[in-house]
């Protein structure tokens, strides 16, 4: 996407969250929250005194970023929301039990992994719905698996979960880069704390969705067809497009061959949608 986004002029600037890419590894998972993850990201915004932005936000990117853009819409100018969502439970809820056999809870979700093939059938249909290929693999896994598999279990990569969400196969390259970061598990605190973060979100987006339910600017949702999860769901899509001003009489998309990772599978589209949405909503004086 970067590289179709500075062609067409446009500054890009993109963050690693604390404990990826190139950015310090505290080696506890204890360490991470997902209030911190949050102040960062403001903390970020600020010291570069940046303005007008343009948010692009997916997965985790927008259970972060979403919070920010709800409390500081003065900083966005447009926001592009793809295979994500920010959730609203209430303080103290706890959305998942966890298993209380662990060692069967991540072979469940090794198992799931791994029937994922590299290059994927296509797993809903036009409208978003699920196909009965998807339904022959076994259907969605359970998230507290999936909690307990990244946090426990040592055969946990980032690259096997990349290709597991993506519709087309990564090059052995890409695998390899996506594993770069961490060169052993001590280095995977961050990874690895990730999913479970959401076990203490319970209160922490109440603000943040009452900024996004009177955010006007433009707001466009660009799906993976193919992420079999809430997130890739027309549901949730719809949810948003309903709830945010903002994404009134845009031109919401879902894309068929690409999956969770939606950048990786269809990252030059992505661009592209991103480029003509900035043109078709320039910022008023």
């Amino acid at each position: 996407m970067i590289p179709e986004l500075t062609d067409a002029g446009y500054r890009v600037i993109a963050m690693d969250h604390l404990g990826m890419g190139r950015s310090d590894k505290p080696v506890d998972p204890e360490f991470y929250s997902y209030v911190y993850h949050v102040e960062r990201l403001e903390v970020f915004i600020q010291e570069l005194e940046l303005e007008g932005i343009t948010a692009f936000v997916q997965d985790w990117g927008s259970v972060i970023g979403l919070n920010v853009v709800g409390n500081h819409p003065e900083w966005f100018d447009r926001v592009v929301l793809a295979n994500g969502f920010l959730p609203t439970w209430p303080e103290g809820y706890v959305p998942f039990t966890m298993p209380e056999d662990v060692d069967a809870a991540t072979e469940r979700m090794f198992s799931t992994i791994s029937k994922a093939p590299a290059s994927m059938p296509k797993l809903r249909n036009e409208d978003g719905e699920y196909t009965l290929v998807f339904k022959l693999m076994g259907g969605p896994h359970d998230f507290a698996d999936w909690i307990a598999y990244a946090r426990y279990d040592e055969r946990f990569k980032p690259s096997q979960i990349t290709e597991a969400g993506t519709f087309f196969a990564l090059s052995p390259e890409e695998r390899a880069a996506y594993d770069a970061p961490f060169p052993a598990r001590i280095a995977m605190g961050g990874v690895r704390a990730f999913p479970g973060l959401t076990m203490d979100m319970g209160g922490t987006t109440d603000s943040a969705w009452e900024g996004l339910r009177s955010f006007e600017k433009p707001f466009l949702t660009i799906i993976g067809n193919n992420d079999t999860g809430h997130l890739g769901s027309v549901e949730n899509q719809n949810y948003h497009i309903e709830n945010i001003p903002g994404a009134e009489g845009q031109p919401h998309t879902r894309l068929i061959e690409a999956s969770h990772f939606l950048q990786d599978d269809q990252g030059v589209e992505v661009a592209r949608l991103i480029i003509e949405f900035i043109k078709a909503n320039p910022v008023s004086k």
